[in-house]
């Protein structure tokens, strides 16, 4: 099993999603949600504990935070896991096991 989830201790959702729920008058609820597209009924965010709990039946499990590249923006951010950058401020989470 290979998923990928919302980094609730990343730079984007402590900083810019929080910054954008303030501006907008939005909860952060509401901000999560419309990350993939205005509408979309549910978005939910986890630290890496939380997700080791939720995935706890899953054995070799392994969790690490990464970004993703941003080419429409011209931006070319480091995808791997073993880059400092996205270690530490990656969106996304990662994880992997089996069962």
């Amino acid at each position: 099993m290979i998923v990928m989830m919302y980094h609730r201790h990343s730079f984007h959702y402590q900083v810019t999603l929080r910054l954008l729920a303030l501006l907008g008058g939005k909860s952060m609820q509401q901000v999560v949600n419309e990350v993939d597209g205005p509408g979309n009924p549910k978005g939910d965010v986890y630290s890496k504990p939380e997700l080791r709990e939720l995935l706890k039946d899953f054995r070799d499990l392994e969790v690490f935070a990464g970004l993703l590249r941003l080419p429409k923006l011209g931006v070319l951010l480091p995808s791997s896991r073993s880059h400092p950058l996205g270690r530490s401020l990656g969106w996304f989470l990662y994880a992997r096991g089996r069962k």
